[in-house]
């Protein structure tokens, strides 16, 4: 979950979308009305992908984590997006530099300002296994 003085974003990263199971949906609503905005799903919506998981929110930056997500042809190796949350427009997609099997790339995110964080928590980073990184965007 995230929260700012006008929005409040919810995951929804256990439902079905697209048809696929765990595909994972995203909700923002209006901190002063409480109405829904948006539904977000994920622009690759994949079985265990997770998409919503992990949510951020900074301006109208939102990033949203599928940790579980297959990239780069690696089963969890995970998967980013942010959006413009006024319009639910895709801004940029993300997936690790090195994708890595169970890497899990989008396990956290935090936004500020212009800047955003994805952190790869199970990624072998200088030869240790689940050593981990994090990557500003």
């Amino acid at each position: 979950m995230a929260l700012s003085s006008t929005s409040i974003v919810i995951g929804g990263e256990s439902e079905t979308a697209g048809g696929e199971t765990y595909a994972g949906h995203v909700y923002l609503y209006s901190a002063s009305t409480d109405d829904l905005a948006l539904t977000l799903s994920s622009p690759t919506p994949a079985y265990d992908g997770y998409f919503g998981e992990r949510v951020a929110l900074s301006g109208t930056t939102l990033v949203v984590g599928g940790g579980y997500a297959t990239a780069g042809g690696f089963e969890e190796a995970g998967q980013v997006f942010s959006f413009k949350s006024t319009t639910g427009a895709l801004l940029h997609s993300y997936v690790s530099p090195s994708p890595q099997t169970a890497g899990q790339f989008g396990w956290s995110v935090a936004a500020s300002g212009s800047e955003i964080a994805i952190g790869a928590p199970d990624e072998t980073a200088n030869g240790d296994s689940y050593g981990g990184y994090v990557y500003l965007y």
